[in-house]
């Protein structure tokens, strides 16, 4: 029997202008994504796909003053 186990999580804030990676993460599966989202560095736009968005994130980043664009949620802060 062949049975694949995950034994990490990736995480990568990445430049889509510059085409150049700004950070990147390599963790433990028992960290969350949303976890890792939390601790990204930043920059003009975060994009979060439809599995990310919870209100803590968004809280979060609305403190870090991102702007940020999720699915069924888009905000533009200033």
């Amino acid at each position: 029997m062949n049975k694949e186990v995950v034994l990490a999580r990736g995480s990568k804030t990445y430049d889509v202008l510059n085409k150049i990676t700004i950070d990147a993460k390599l963790v433990n599966t028992s960290i969350g994504e949303r976890t890792l989202a939390k601790e990204c560095c930043g920059g003009d736009l975060f994009l979060l796909d439809r599995g990310y968005p919870s209100y803590d994130l968004l809280v979060s980043l609305v403190v870090k003053t991102m702007h940020f664009s999720a699915s069924r949620f888009s905000f533009y802060l200033s």
